[in-house]
């Protein structure tokens, strides 16, 4: 879900609140093309679904690289690594006053070469 050309009507608030829904999602791909023992590859979050697809489905994920992930996203007492919550305020305040700069800005137009590469 959200990624790529994914069913956004298949969307559920409940279901994705948490990183379990994506974890379920993983399970549900390994599932169907009845994977063993796959290498499972993530990127920072998704390095964390990537933890909690194999745990709930161990015979289908044997390994997992994982590229920079993060055990937490929120800093809190005795941890920094994540955002503060001054961060958080910030970014949402960004958002809202002119999301359409922040997305540029975060997922740039590469023209056709980022149009071919995206298919």
């Amino acid at each position: 879900m959200g990624a790529g050309r994914s069913d956004l009507s298949a969307f559920s608030e409940d279901r994705y609140a948490s990183l379990d829904g994506y974890a379920q999602d993983v399970v549900q791909v390994c599932e169907a093309l009845d994977l063993r023992d796959a290498v499972f590859v993530g990127h920072s979050v998704s390095a964390m679904i990537g933890v909690l697809a194999a745990d709930m489905t161990p015979e289908r994920i044997g390994a997992l690289v994982m590229v920079a992930p993060s055990p937490r996203y929120i800093d809190d007492d005795g941890y920094n690594g994540g955002f503060s919550a001054k961060d958080i305020d910030e970014l949402l305040e960004s958002l809202e006053s002119n999301y359409l700069g922040w997305s540029a800005a975060m997922a740039p137009d590469h023209g056709e070469r980022g149009a071919a590469r995206a298919r």
